[in-house]
């Protein structure tokens, strides 16, 4: 289902740039809304071909980009937006100055670009900074985004995107990711390779959980995550510094709080005697023991309950604790204690303090929490 809430143009960001920039040697061909059928060829003519550095062509009926938009060596900004374009030249990644392309609410599905090892090297060495494809027919992520290197800004929302490629990590310059509106199941864990991250909306998705990499992301200013299924937040989530503007409300975890969950594996012998050793600090040398328990004795975790003082491998409870933001929301996060008879102290209301000592760091940081 397409959602128009979320469909996003550069046009005010651009316009936010430009006007602290000197812009007015720049030659712009405007053809908006004017029922075109083709490409506008007004582009093509010998002086724009040298000259062109804008062209904005939404709001029509054009069908195709033809391969001669190699011949707008010159072209920086194309606004295609709200057309019905399905398909994309190889060319189009060939323009040496184009940085901001808006296909928006066009015809584009996964399949709009054929795949060879030429278009790979060609997408590659691409030079767009920022690309609008939201509001068209993506069922996956489509294969040439990943190496779309250069990226800053990827506005992928309103389309049908059931899950990300891991590969997405590739896009280590990428500030804006928008997936609002789409079918999510869930984030891959490499998005926390993504470092330079400061925005990530996901909201209107299908979310049950997001993962614990995105406590990598130091840079991350804004989380949308609104309107999807969540129940409980990650521990990680309160250590992103940054972080000035959290998105939760339609979400189970706002309208439906739960105490506790325990969900609790019986612990192995294995783990039982690898805790034993730990938590009284035995002195095991690598040639005691096989390397592959010497391995297993590093992965410990100590249990967070801070009257407790144990430790856990890969047996331990699930608990709900609830931290207060700003004095006004309540949150839930998930924990982990070392077992069902370690019980974490609570209080009516957990508190700020509580959550500083239980988390590591103040949540007063946080800006706004949007939970309605």
């Amino acid at each position: 289902m397409n959602l128009p809430a979320v469909e996003f143009s550069l046009d005010e960001d651009l316009r936010k740039q430009e006007s602290s920039e000197e812009n007015d040697w720049e030659q712009a061909l405007t053809v908006s809304n004017q029922n075109l059928k083709q490409f506008p060829i007004e582009a093509f003519a010998e002086t724009n071909k040298q000259n062109l550095n804008i062209l904005v062509a939404s709001k029509n009926e054009i069908t195709d980009i033809p391969c001669e938009i190699s011949l707008c060596f010159a072209l920086k900004r194309l606004d295609l937006s709200k057309n019905q374009i399905d398909r994309l030249p190889i060319e189009l990644f060939t323009l040496p100055n184009l940085n901001y392309v808006d296909l928006g609410s066009n015809l584009l599905s996964e399949s709009c670009l054929d795949f060879s090892e030429s278009s790979e090297v060609i997408v590659a060495a691409s030079r767009i900074t920022h690309l609008v494809l939201s509001n068209n027919k993506f069922a996956v992520a489509p294969w040439w985004i990943p190496l779309m290197i250069k990226l800053s800004y990827l506005h992928m929302g309103a389309n049908s995107l059931k899950c990300l490629p891991s590969a997405i990590e590739k896009l280590t310059s990428l500030q804006d990711l928008y997936l609002g509106g789409n079918k999510l199941l869930e984030i891959p864990e490499s998005i926390g390779s993504m470092l330079q991250l400061s925005k990530l909306i996901v909201n209107d998705n299908h979310l049950v959980s997001i993962p614990d990499a995105l406590a990598n992301l130091r840079n991350l200013k804004s989380l949308m995550l609104h309107g999807n299924r969540l129940k409980v937040l990650p521990q990680s989530l309160i250590k992103l510094q940054n972080l000035e503007e959290l998105s939760l409300r339609g979400n189970p975890l706002v309208d439906r709080f739960v105490r506790s969950v325990h969900m609790y594996n019986v612990p192995s012998l294995k783990e039982l005697a690898s805790r034993f050793v730990v938590k009284n600090g035995l002195n095991i040398q690598l040639g005691d023991i096989p390397e592959t328990l010497m391995n297993f004795l590093k992965s410990s975790q100590q249990c967070i309950n801070p009257a407790c003082g144990g430790v856990y491998f890969t047996s331990c409870v699930e608990h709900v604790k609830f931290v207060d933001f700003c004095g006004r929301y309540r949150v839930p996060f998930l924990i982990y204690l070392c077992s069902p008879n370690c019980e974490y102290p609570e209080t009516d209301s957990s508190s700020s303090s509580d959550a500083e000592s239980l988390l590591g760091v103040s949540p007063m940081h946080m800006r706004r929490v949007l939970l309605g």
